[in-house]
């Protein structure tokens, strides 16, 4: 059974559970196989576009991407605008993209999402969506659908606190700290998460990596970068075909940056009064400390 079909049907909006005990994970073409039939569908919020989040019986977290467009109906859409994007549907030559640049900082130790594995969706369910047409982008290119899925510590980004009331805020703050170590109280939450997507960035920044897509839908609440589409790694072009290290400094620069945002940003659904300036502090400390090497000029403006 194909997980979309049911994922689709999950209610949109409130954060809400729904357990499907008969859905099965395919064995995926590359990666490994989450193990397990059983598990419980986090609803989406919108922020999360095509992907919502699954937990084992055994507790463990995926990521599904590819699901359906979490602002459907309808849930798969053409669109008219850009040449290659379709709502709700993710196509292979980004999943194997994805999964290199996942594996390239799996092996390098970093602290981030992983991309475990795809499997391209069953003909019968592309019939369905596609109406019996070939599935095509705008443009005319062939779309090789498929569902993604990534190992994370927690179903929440930052971003869908902004969907939560204030008891799922507080609930899913708890339940992160617990996983992670971190205090529970807000302000000190904020700068735990603070300290370790720091730690996280400038480790891979000093790989020669950057980040372009570094924001508060695209992490955890547990500080994990969860979205390598963009992603820039040594060796690896990015999607548009650009060298991964071109104008590196500013790009990682400006990721810097991101950090004090998404931060700040998580501060204030928390209801804490925190200043970028503090969060920026805090990294640069973090930068001369660990990092001595790396704290250029560029960096030293913050």
């Amino acid at each position: 059974m194909v997980v979309a079909l049911q994922f689709v049907a999950i209610a949109r909006g409130t954060p809400s559970t729904t357990t499907c005990p008969d859905l099965l994970f395919f064995p995926f073409e590359h990666g490994e196989k989450p193990g397990g039939s059983q598990f419980v569908v986090q609803s989406s919020t919108p922020i999360h576009g095509r992907s919502c989040f699954a937990t084992l019986v055994d507790g463990q977290t995926w990521c599904i991407k590819g699901v359906g467009w979490s602002f459907g109906p309808p849930y798969f859409l053409q669109s008219p605008k850009d040449d290659q994007l379709y709502f709700g549907l993710f196509d292979k030559r980004d999943a194997e993209r994805e999964f290199k640049v996942s594996q390239w900082l799996t092996d390098h130790g970093l602290r981030t999402a992983r991309v475990a594995g795809y499997v391209e969706l069953t003909e019968a369910l592309i019939q369905r969506i596609s109406g019996g047409k070939p599935l095509t982008f705008k443009d005319g290119t062939p779309l090789t659908a498929v569902q993604q899925y990534t190992k994370t510590i927690v179903p929440y980004r930052v971003a869908d606190l902004a969907y939560f009331n204030d008891m799922q805020r507080i609930s899913s703050v708890t339940e992160t700290a617990a996983l992670c170590g971190w205090p529970k109280e807000p302000k000190d939450f904020v700068r735990a998460f603070s300290a370790q997507l720091a730690e996280t960035v400038l480790k891979y920044q000093s790989l020669d990596c950057v980040n372009d897509s570094l924001t508060w839908d695209n992490t955890t609440l547990a500080a994990e970068p969860i979205d390598f589409e963009w992603f820039s790694i040594p060796g690896i072009l990015l999607p548009d075909g650009t060298n991964p290290t071109t104008m590196l400094a500013p790009r990682q620069q400006k990721e810097i940056l991101y950090i004090g945002e998404i931060s700040i940003q998580l501060a204030a659904l928390l209801g804490i009064n925190l200043t970028i300036g503090e969060i920026l502090s805090m990294v640069k400390k973090k930068m001369r400390a660990d990092y001595p090497w790396f704290d250029t000029e560029m960096h030293t403006k913050f």
